[in-house]
């Protein structure tokens, strides 16, 4: 199995002795990431499977200017939440219909409306839950961002995914 690479940019000044990521950036050196510095940002890529940071990590990684790619992250949403507009910001998030016409999509429809996703719904509670990702592809962080400022819409940690799918609540949609 090819493994899964996590691309995390950190400003340099969040990397240093004393910033915010201090520590995390370290850590992540520790564990095997490859480190690249570019237009003043420390770049750490690495096996995601390994190397996940945790929820509050990537919180500090986006607040302090950073971005990421390949983090394994789900979805959340309420019955609320499921009928939100998809921000543009993420992929799939519009649709041309029979007369030529861009639609947006909800995200209950946006989730969908791709191969291979499994949505999963909570018995009794109208809360659904995904994976993180579009047609595959793991969503990144801003796309992850403009989702989680929604209403109802949840950016939770892959251990909280993999925990609730596991708790028996959870079926298939």
């Amino acid at each position: 199995m090819a493994k899964e690479l996590s691309k995390i940019v950190v400003p340099a000044a969040a990397a240093k002795t004393g910033g915010a990521l201090q520590s995390f950036v370290w850590d992540a050196i520790v564990q095997g990431n490859k480190v690249r510095f570019a237009g003043g940002n420390v770049i750490l890529i690495g096996d995601s499977l390994e190397n996940q940071p945790d929820f509050e990590e990537v919180r500090t990684i986006v607040t302090q200017g950073g971005s990421f790619e390949g983090i394994k992250l789900g979805l959340e949403f309420t019955i609320g939440g499921a009928g939100l507009t998809v921000p543009a910001v993420v992929p799939g998030s519009t649709y041309t219909d029979d007369n030529g016409e861009t639609q947006t999509r909800t995200w209950l429809q946006w989730a969908q409306s791709q191969a291979n996703l499994e949505i999963y719904e909570k018995a009794g509670e109208q809360l659904y839950i995904i994976k993180g990702q579009y047609n595959g592809k793991l969503l990144n962080s801003a796309a992850l961002a403009a989702a989680h400022v929604q209403n109802g819409v949840n950016v939770i940690e892959w251990s909280v995914f993999t925990f609730r799918l596991g708790s028996g609540d959870w079926a298939k949609l």
